[in-house]
């Protein structure tokens, strides 16, 4: 395919060929023959990689998940001295602003997403269910220094294991075209006059010498360097990196996968900042016991990997199978019915089983329910980031992760005051509400966003093929 001219008025979507004509599961991003590339990186390297990434992000989730559990201790504590309820909720939502590597190939992506989605959850449903038994037990004080330790040990592990993965690979030149990736894993297959205009330009000129050895595996030592090669206009670079995340925004896609994902976290954030209240004194549950619930955070982890992770990768390649081998970002949409649906219903059944009439077992598994549907949201809209914006995945990825947090922030922080001047009922109608709303905005994504990254693509780029 990358020795011919492709008619770029006959492409729908800048599609990836997941499945060959064979049947074989193809490797995008293409791994070049160097041992350094990081998708060539043995699996052990991967995974201290991958460790250290999930260790701070479960760290910095823990610290705000985990007040949820012990927030009645910081109500009288806060309340002798005169502040509000409200005031107090504030400053435990205002952390949630601030949380937040291609080394895999297309079809390992949900698997990998869910891995870090799902640990993430579960680790932290487990220091939160401990954290109400610690600070019973030594105070809360305890809560932060257990997180001081945790962090510490997390320094030790990015020191040891924590391995550059910025890799720049070299062009391959098919007949007179060139196929080049850049250093976000963006794959272009120029036009012979544009193979010409590459070549003639600095990044073309600098690599000249193509035919050279393989360089050899870099030892252990080497890859624990802390000041590896710098590129060579890095504050161009960075300037360049903030416009190409102004410009994610272009894209339907990007903004339907930022709402999707902002208000199913600020909900998660929302609702484990009053079920310490719900549970202790509308359901009479110990103070020391509120921690128990986020028993649904594990099994939550554990079953949006499965569905959404593991599950979903096996649907994605079948899905690909059926369309004539081509991927397309927007099969990520269709996993996403399911947990849009479920976290509806499990905020109505959080809602209605809130007040107190009812057993403790409908905010229990409205919460285990939710969980599912947020790790599966996670791992859905994360891999679908990757792909709807073709020009540049690695902005776009940032643009979703970093700005779900500020949405979501703005979600969690209004949920309590809604709940004081309604209800329990009518705040979580509300937020089921708003999910709901935009979980149907994917249809005219699902449709649309693809006319609309053609369009903007031809315009950028051209006659160039582009595959992510």
């Amino acid at each position: 395919m990358a020795d011919k001219k492709i008619d770029v008025d006959c492409i729908e979507h800048v599609d990836q060929v997941l499945v060959d004509e064979a049947g074989r599961i193809q490797r995008l991003p293409v791994p070049s023959d160097d041992p350094n590339d990081p998708l060539n990186f043995a699996l052990w390297e991967k995974t201290g990689i991958v460790v250290c990434c999930c260790w701070f992000s479960i760290m910095s989730l823990s610290v705000i998940g985990g007040l949820g559990s012990v927030l009645d201790v910081f109500f009288q504590m806060y309340g002798a001295e005169g502040h509000s309820t409200n005031q107090v909720v504030w400053l435990s939502t205002f952390p949630s602003l601030f949380v937040g590597i291609e080394v895999t190939f297309i079809h390992q992506r949900g698997t990998i997403y869910g891995i870090y989605w799902a640990t993430q959850n579960i680790v932290t449903s487990l220091l939160t269910l401990a954290s109400s038994y610690e600070v019973a037990a030594l105070g809360w004080r305890w809560f932060y220094w257990v997180f001081v330790i945790t962090v510490a040990v997390g320094l030790v592990l990015v020191v040891f294991a924590c391995f550059e993965t910025r890799f720049q690979r070299r062009p391959i030149f098919v007949g007179d075209h060139a196929v080049i990736t850049d250093q976000y894993g963006v794959t272009r297959v120029l036009t012979a006059p544009e193979t010409q205009e590459y070549l003639a330009s600095e990044e073309g000129r600098s690599y000249a010498d193509l035919d050279g050895d393989t360089p050899p595996k870099k030892t252990y030592r080497q890859m624990l360097s802390a000041w590896p090669r710098l590129c060579p206009h890095p504050l161009r670079d960075v300037l360049l990196t903030w416009w190409q995340m102004l410009e994610t925004f272009s894209s339907p896609g990007i903004i339907y996968a930022t709402l999707l994902s902002a208000v199913i976290l600020g909900g998660s954030v929302g609702v484990s900042l009053t079920y310490d209240t719900v549970l202790q004194y509308n359901y009479g549950w110990g103070a020391a016991s509120i921690g128990l619930i986020n028993l649904g955070g594990v099994f939550g982890g554990l079953g949006g990997m499965l569905y959404a992770g593991i599950l979903g990768d096996r649907v994605i390649v079948w899905l690909a199978r059926r369309a004539g081998g081509v991927h397309k970002p927007e099969h990520h949409l269709l996993l996403l019915i399911f947990p849009g649906l479920l976290a509806v219903a499990s905020l109505l059944l959080y809602g209605f089983t809130a007040s107190g009439d009812a057993t403790w077992g409908g905010p229990f598994m409205g919460w285990t329910l939710y969980q599912v549907a947020f790790v599966s949201t996670l791992i859905r809209t994360t891999s679908f980031a990757t792909e709807a914006w073709e020009k540049n995945p690695g902005p776009a990825l940032v643009t979703v992760v970093g700005t779900k947090n500020i949405i979501g922030f703005g979600v969690s922080y209004g949920l309590n005051p809604m709940v004081a001047k309604y209800s329990y009922p009518a705040a979580m109608g509300i937020l089921a509400g708003v999910v709901g709303g935009i979980l149907l905005l994917g249809v005219p994504v699902y449709f649309f966003n693809p006319m609309v990254i053609t369009r903007l693509l031809l315009m950028i780029f051209g006659d160039a093929v582009m595959l992510t």
